[in-house]
């Protein structure tokens, strides 16, 4: 099917990010496709970003009084959407491209030919960085594989279509119909537990993830953090690799996986006490464990609902690699 100048809905999640909305509402407004519309949801920030975004008349807001976290945020806005498509950001991306929402529909639309199409995830860049790491999400038994950083030229240069695992969560686009099919972001979790679970899930209901290798900029630059709160972000982290492995797996693969996580993960995490020298992380996968435990009732409901919808029996998205952009070679 192809969609003739549909609308689609610019979502934006905010919280605490009026220094990054000064720099990327502008390029919004000034986008060239002729059918869409701003959806900012934030999420109870202090910091003057509810006043600023209100000067702007065409940007719908929706605030939020208290902060609601990453998935419940972001389900929000794309609820409230009137588009076909959605083009799901964070708040410090910046589209430098006016064209930029031209590119990624027809994009969408020549792989919509010949493929069930997933989730588009943007190639991220940081902010004067000619190299990132930001090309897509991939699955291993042991979580999230680790992306080395490639020349973005070589990404951009690459020659064919490139699948991919999951999306990088600061910027994603899809239809609002597949949205709809697989059921969004899992409320339940504030953060950790987004990019990672929805990927394997469009996956096992028959759809495709790809790399759309034209660049956003990402501004975000990681801030100076206490340690409690640096621990505190991996065991969520620990708790959403290990929900994702139990909503979305396979038995067989679900059983390789506690095999190989649960040592994986001591190890990750003495390496990281010792290279940050934090002890708080001694505590991280305990807590994590520990909220897995408590929801552990409703995981395996969820796990339930989506193994019997399942159309893809293999889990696919298990097998996918990053390519080799050093080697210009079609796939």
């Amino acid at each position: 099917m192809k969609y003739y100048n549909p609308l689609i809905s610019i979502v934006v999640l905010n919280y605490n990010g009026i220094d990054y909305l000064k720099k990327t509402i502008p390029y919004l407004l000034k986008l060239i496709y002729n059918n869409y519309e701003i959806i900012f949801v934030d999420n109870g920030s202090n910091d003057g970003s509810i006043e600023f975004i209100k000067k702007f008349k065409s940007i719908k807001l929706i605030e939020n009084k208290n902060n609601l976290g990453y998935n419940k945020g972001k389900n929000i806005g794309i609820i409230a959407a009137k588009g076909s498509f959605v083009l799901l950001l964070d708040e410090d991306i910046l589209i430098n491209n006016n064209n930029y929402l031209n590119l990624i529909l027809n994009f969408y639309q020549d792989l919509y030919l010949n493929n069930k199409i997933g989730f588009i995830s943007p190639l991220l860049v940081d902010s004067e960085k000619k190299i990132t790491k930001y090309y897509g999400i991939y699955y291993s038994f042991f979580g999230k594989r680790i992306n080395k950083k490639v020349k973005l030229l070589n990404i951009k240069n690459y020659i064919n279509n490139i699948k991919i695992g999951s999306f990088n969560g600061g910027a994603v686009f899809f239809s609002k119909i597949l949205w709809e099919k697989i059921g969004g972001y899992d409320n339940d979790y504030f953060f950790g537990l987004d990019d990672y679970d929805i990927g394997a899930r469009a996956y096992i209901f028959g759809f495709s993830n790809y790399l759309f290798n034209k660049e956003l900029i990402h501004l975000g630059k990681r801030k100076d953090e206490n340690k409690k709160h640096f621990a505190l972000k991996y065991s969520y982290y620990y708790e959403g690799i290990v929900t994702t492995a139990f909503k979305n797996y396979e038995l067989i693969n679900l059983i390789i996986f506690l095999i190989i996580f649960i040592p994986y993960i001591l190890f990750l995490n003495t390496s990281l006490i010792i290279y940050k020298k934090n002890i708080y992380l001694s505590f991280a996968p305990i807590k994590g464990l520990i909220n897995f435990l408590k929801k552990y009732k409703y995981i395996i409901e969820k796990r339930n609902i989506i193994q019997s919808k399942r159309i893809v029996k293999n889990d696919i998205f298990l097998k996918i690699k990053s390519p080799n952009f050093n080697k210009n070679v079609a796939i």
